[in-house]
């Protein structure tokens, strides 16, 4: 039974664990488990052809036989190297198996470093990306008012222009009335009496206030229309400020590149 141990403990790693004991397999030792040939990195070890595999392990039963019989023949002597041959190759396997967590604590390591590599990769090529959408933004953004501020300064000058149009427009037709019915009231006063006279011009005075009432109705609607255009100037200067304060703030909370490398 301890030799069948031995052997299903030999053959369940995937490299050999007695690779370590070339120098040792070059003499001639009771406890050689089989003329195979151990390559000094088990990383040279071919696991492809099965029957290369079941060859050694069929040898190799072959020689733990032939070594357990020659230490029955032996006595107790035999017994006594077999059991420090077996010592040290229970200590090598265990060097061997350590060596073989190392390594693969090694390649785990390394992996992990390749990950965060890529990690740090991707983090800046999103920034990168961030950056440039942010940069967009702000264009179209300063585009777009830029182009509503025009907007707005274009029809407030139409509206003003349109404005003083129609007041000049509306002053000299009145103008021209005034003119009309004073000589029309000095005709009528030419023929008529006094009485007639002063309800003629009394009658003017009223059509006059009434047309001074007119224009200054229109002044007030011409001051509340450029009231409304100051209000809307007011908010697109307000918007502009909060769209130059959002993007500070966007620049201020957007993270650094030396904040994006985490900590190894």
């Amino acid at each position: 039974m301890p030799e069948r141990k031995g052997l299903d403990d030999y053959f369940m790693y995937r490299y050999p664990p007695d690779y370590q004991l070339e120098p040792f397999l070059r003499t001639p030792s009771p406890i050689s488990s089989s003329s195979r040939i151990v390559p000094k990195n088990p990383a040279e070890i071919d696991e492809s052809p099965k029957k290369t595999v079941a060859e050694i392990f069929k040898a190799t039963v072959w020689a733990k036989l032939e070594q357990s019989k020659k230490s029955e023949s032996q006595g107790p002597d035999a017994d006594q190297s077999d059991k420090v041959a077996a010592s040290k190759l229970s200590d090598l396997k265990g060097k061997a198996l350590e060596e073989r967590k190392m390594k693969d604590l090694l390649e785990e390591n390394m992996a992990r470093e390749r990950k965060i590599a890529e990690l740090q990769r991707e983090n800046e090529e999103l920034a990168n990306k961030i950056r440039e959408l942010n940069e967009r933004l702000e264009e179209r953004l300063e585009e777009r008012v830029k182009g509503i501020l025009e907007e707005v300064a274009r029809k407030e000058q139409i509206v003003l222009e349109d404005g003083q149009r129609w007041v000049q427009k509306n002053l000299t037709v009145n103008i021209r009335e005034n003119a009309v019915r004073e000589k029309d009231a000095l005709q009528e006063a030419k023929s008529t009496t006094l009485l007639q006279r002063e309800d003629k011009v009394r009658e003017r005075e009223e059509n006059v206030l009434r047309r001074e009432k007119q224009v200054l109705e229109q002044e007030e609607k011409m001051a509340q229309l450029q009231k409304q255009l100051n209000g809307k100037a007011s908010k697109l200067v307000k918007t502009e400020r909060l769209v130059e304060r959002f993007f500070k703030e966007i620049k201020l909370t957007m993270p650094k590149e030396e904040d994006l490398e985490p900590e190894l």
